[in-house]
Parts: C-alpha cells; structure tokens; sequence
C-alpha cells in the first residue's frame, strides 16, 4: 500500500481504452461507446463525452450514441479532473433503409379462403400501382396485382412484394392447410423476448402455435411459470409439438437449461420436443460475445443432437437485421419462424 503524508497517494490517469475506436449506427438508432481508464485503479476513473458533430451523432453522459443523419462524427472521449487524457472514437452514421414491411410476415389459411396482403413504406400503406407481388408458388396460392390472395391447396408459398421504382421489396410466407387438419398437430413455443418477436409476426387467427413468452425471461421463469404452463398443453395433448427457444438472458445457465429440458423430455416421451440455439447478436450489443454464444450452443448440441436446430447457424448464412443490437426487425423474426416451423415438418 503507498502512503504518502499520512494518506493514500493518487494514481494519476495514463489514458482511456475504447472496446471499439470506431463505430457504425444508423439514423435514429443508438450504440453504445465503451471506455475505460487505463490503469483499473486510476483515482479519476470518470469519463465525459463530446460530439465533435452534433447534427450527425450526439451522445449523452453516459456514453450512448444516437445517429441524426447520415456522415461521420468524431466523438472526443476525455477523464473528468484530467482533460489532457483523451481519446477519440469515430462514428459513421448511414442511412435509415427506406424498406417495403407488412404488419404480419406470416399468415396460416385454410384452402379455399381468401385474405389481402397490404405492404407498408415508411409507414404508409402504398400505392396499388407502386407494388407488384408475385408468388413463388400459384398454384398453391395466387395473388393479383391489388395483392388479394387466395388459398388453392395445401402447401406452403412465398409472396413478394416489390417497389415499382426503386430495388426495395419483401416477402411475406402463407401456409395452406386442409379444414381436415384443423385443432391436430399443434405447436407451443416458450422463450423470452426474441420468441415474443416471433409471435407479433404471426396472423391473429392462428390457432395451431401458441406461446408462452416473457421478456428478460430467466431460468427462474422457464422452471416456475413456462414449464409448468407447458405441462398443462402436454397433460392435455402430449402430441403437440414444443419449441423451446434459448436467449441471451439465459447463457449463465446452460447446466440448469439442459437440466429442465431433460427432465421434460423423459416427463412426456410422446411429445416432439426440440430446442433453439441461441441466435446470433450483432456488432452494436456488447455485453455478451459471440464466442460466449457459441460455447452456450455447443453444450446444447452435445447434450440433445438432432432435437437442436440450429438457428444461429441459419441467421449467420443468410443474413439478419436487428432494432438494437439484440431483437430482430420484424422480416428477419419472420425468416427465423419459417426456418423453425420447416425444421420440425410444419
């Protein structure tokens, strides 16, 4: 211990560490600047922020940056008490995506019923004579230049909507099943906050998926509540199919995870039980990694094998886009449900 004149000497601050020097946002959007004082034991360990460039990025006191408009912005970060110490993070702000979305991306109909798909821009509803659909398979569904479709066949299609003018364009997917089939072959899925995403996209007159959600759900959640609610679908149908989705929240407790899901799958043998991976998190969310992410989902593959799908694998192929670093836009819940339901022959 240094003592100097009776009383603890000061560590003077050497310099500040950035998680990342440089950093990308899009407007209207925030990401998180990540900074500390080098050495850990510096008395002044307190860091103030300043932007360089107000009207592309601002960042509060606390270190969260916001895009206004699309440009660069130098962000200053220095140690209150010790302005001398300082460094600089610099931000790319691009544009907000000017994208074609539906307010269901998922719809389940019965052959024989007709419904409308209305494409949104901006939030504005467009034009008939700005969109074009087209469907991948009309003969299963067919869908007319106003975007009416109508159910043929049994099956699965995809519908597209395009933008007249620009590249823009989205798909939604429609499945068709028989009358016959109703009330059979249900599916509950349980998960935090990312499942509840998968359940705002689908048509509200699904009936054959339930799901138990909550957001920041943990073990606690799933063991007390979730569990016990899914038992109650299983004692009264144990043919029902279970998807348990696994979150970020839950990474601290794979043993527990593994534990719980066991237990349910030897309680209910005639169930189809499978498990998600956890999926992938993009730059911007920092506290937990994707080398964390990845051990999390080995474990879960050693220990239940071909009950995994692996989500994460299929996000990283093909793509996705996220609202905060974390939870998914709307198109890419969709994509991960479709991937899901194909998976377990839905």
């Amino acid at each position: 211990m240094n003592v100097s004149a009776g009383r603890f000497s000061k560590v003077p601050p050497v310099s500040i560490k950035l998680k990342r020097p440089a950093l990308s946002v899009k407007e209207g959007q925030t990401v998180k600047c990540i900074a500390h004082v080098v050495p850990q034991n510096a008395t002044r360990k307190k860091i103030k922020y300043r932007s360089l460039n107000m009207k592309v990025a601002k960042i509060s006191s606390k270190g969260l940056i916001t895009g206004i408009k699309p440009g660069k912005a130098v962000i200053v970060c220095s140690v209150k008490g010790a302005a001398s110490v300082k460094t600089r993070c610099t931000v790319i702000v691009s544009p907000k995506k000017s994208e074609i979305t539906f307010e269901k991306y998922v719809q389940n109909l019965f052959a024989g019923e007709s419904n409308k798909i209305t494409p949104y821009k901006n939030g504005k509803i467009m034009a008939a004579d700005r969109v074009t659909f087209v469907s991948s398979a009309p003969a299963t569904v067919s869908v007319d230049s106003a975007g009416n479709i109508k159910a043929l066949q049994s099956g699965t299609a995809v519908i597209t909507a395009s933008s007249v003018k620009n590249p823009s364009s989205a798909s939604c997917t429609i499945r068709v099943s028989n009358r016959s089939a109703q009330g059979k072959s249900s599916t509950v899925f349980v998960g935090a906050s990312r499942t509840k995403g998968k359940e705002q996209i689908l048509d509200d007159h699904t009936k054959n998926i339930q799901f138990i959600t909550k957001s920041g759900a943990r073990l606690p959640w799933f063991q007390n509540t979730a569990f016990v609610e899914l038992k109650k679908f299983l004692d009264k149908d144990p043919g029902r199919t279970a998807v348990i989705c696994m979150g970020v929240n839950d990474m601290q407790d794979i043993e527990g995870y593994i534990a719980l899901c066991r237990e349910l799958m030897n309680q209910y043998p005639q169930t189809r039980i499978y498990i998600t991976t956890i999926t992938p998190v993009d730059s911007t969310f920092t506290y937990h990694t994707d080398a964390q992410i990845r051990t999390f989902n080995r474990k879960l593959k050693a220990a239940f094998g071909t009950s995994v799908i692996n989500t994460y694998r299929y996000l990283n192929k093909t793509g996705f886009e996220t609202i905060d670093g974390i939870h998914y836009e709307r198109s890419t819940c969709a994509k991960e449900l479709d991937y899901i339901l194909d998976a377990i022959g839905k």
